[in-house]
């Protein structure tokens, strides 16, 4: 391409030394075109320098600015000059990389509440207090139940089957109770008996004359001190008995009323555990 442009730019030179003295006393001394010529490998700088004084693109486009040349060598140089102007590189956009995946961060944690090491104790609400149960009694009836009426009733009435109502019983018959270090004949030996049957080895804990303070297994001695029974039952005014020795017989369910146990004089020995 140089080398067209050189021998283009030759042909101009040749023509604007060709030009009249008017036009090229305007610009600067130069060489004769045979110089300029003289050798075919002359490159364009050469040529350029020769003709105008100048190497540089810029500067001597500077010159066709001013006029100093003929229009000819104006236009070459214009066109050399634009067509040498450096154009800025084209850059070839990078192929973007493939973004690598990035490792999983630990997601934080979330504050914990601080805790105090001794968490303050939640006083819990007040609770009626059950009423305490009193201590079972370390006494108990023969067969090893607790003292209770229903269990002295079911412990009488259980005697009922060897001793039935009408059997036959008198003076004859003895018992003795080693509870009570006694020795009973006739309705005491029966009465014994049934109570020896109920508590055992329990000794006796009282003797009275009221009423209101008989229970269920109590013996009474009634008829002025002639004659024993067993309570089977406590009533509103009267009690229940079995006896031995009735009409020289068992019997079982005869009622004694108040009144008639307070005109007979009656002592109740009792054995339930003061």
């Amino acid at each position: 391409m140089k080398k067209l442009l050189s021998l283009g730019l030759a042909l101009a030179l040749s023509l604007a030394l060709a030009a009249p003295a008017s036009a090229a006393s305007s610009c600067t001394p130069r060489p004769a075109s045979s110089a300029l010529l003289g050798s075919t490998t002359s490159t364009l700088t050469d040529i350029l320098s020769r003709s105008c004084g100048s190497s540089n693109y810029d500067d001597l486009n500077k010159l066709l600015g001013n006029g100093s040349c003929n229009t000819q060598l104006q236009i070459l140089l214009k066109l050399l000059c634009n067509g040498n102007q450096t154009k800025p590189p084209v850059q070839v956009p990078e192929k973007p990389k493939p973004e690598q995946p990035k490792p999983e961060q630990p997601k934080p944690e979330a504050p914990k509440p601080d805790v105090p090491e001794n968490p303050p104790v939640t006083p819990e609400p007040d609770q009626p207090q059950k009423p305490e149960t009193p201590p079972s009694s370390q006494y108990t009836l023969a067969n090893g139940k607790p003292i209770t009426t229903e269990n002295i009733q079911s412990i009488l009435y259980g005697l009922k089957s060897t001793y039935p109502e009408g059997m036959r019983w008198t003076n004859a018959n003895s018992y003795y109770s080693a509870a009570l270090n006694t020795m009973g004949y006739g309705c005491a030996a029966f009465a014994f008996r049934c109570s020896d049957a109920v508590f055992g080895t329990l000794p006796v804990t009282g003797k009275h004359s009221d009423f209101s303070r008989v229970r269920v297994g109590d013996i009474l001695r009634i008829n002025n001190d002639s004659h024993s029974v067993v309570v089977l039952e406590v009533k509103g005014d009267s009690v229940v008995v079995t006896e031995g020795n009735f009409n020289s017989s068992i019997h079982w369910g005869r009622t004694l009323t108040r009144q008639s146990l307070i005109n007979g004089n009656f002592v109740a020995t009792t054995r339930y555990p003061a």
